[in-house]
């Protein structure tokens, strides 16, 4: 009942196909990421296992106007990534931290899927906003559930969906020949 053992294998097999462009001052690059992958798991202890097998294809596009002569420039970028569950976070072996935590694995933990678009400006000397919005799918979260009325235990679960908005501007400016400054603002 202590003992851990979790065979785990993770194939994945990839192919990528990208497309860029110059026109002017507007530059647009598409790609499309295609990947499958083989998920196989057994825990000897508890005779749980773990079995994917999934394809998916992964589209991304970024457009580019540079503005004016100094290196301005406005951006629009789209692109959907994926995040996969960790060996730690499938292994359904239940750690106990002490006396009060534990923290068990998931053999049911599917992957997240993330659609992320990001806008921006650049000014001049590298001054950058952008604004961003993110759509998870199958998002992955740490639950807490109570056990026994004395311990508490994390699993990390999916929910149906996540979402995430946000900001960030950065300043770089120079204050002599060898110093250079970096500051960077995230809401």
């Amino acid at each position: 009942l202590y003992s851990n053992q979790f065979i785990y294998n993770e194939d994945l097999i990839m192919g990528y196909f990208t497309l860029d462009k110059k026109i002017n001052t507007f530059s647009i690059k598409a790609g499309l990421r295609a990947e499958q992958t083989f998920i196989d798991g057994l825990s000897v202890t508890s005779s749980e296992k773990v079995e994917q097998n999934y394809i998916n294809l992964f589209p991304s596009i970024f457009l580019l106007q540079n503005i004016g002569k100094k290196g301005a420039s406005i951006h629009l970028n789209y692109g959907k990534r994926v995040r996969r569950p960790s060996f730690k976070d499938l292994n359904p072996y239940t750690l106990q931290i002490d006396d009060f935590v534990l923290i068990q694995g998931n053999v049911n933990l599917q992957p997240e899927y993330i659609h992320r678009i990001e806008t921006g400006i650049t000014l001049k000397k590298g001054i950058s906003i952008d604004l961003f919005y993110s759509n998870t799918q199958d998002k992955i979260v740490q639950f807490t559930t109570q056990v026994n009325n004395r311990q508490i235990k994390y699993q990390s679960i999916n929910f149906k969906n996540g979402k995430d908005y946000g900001s960030s501007a950065f300043f770089p400016f120079t204050i002599n020949s060898s110093w250079r400054v970096q500051s960077n603002l995230s809401f």
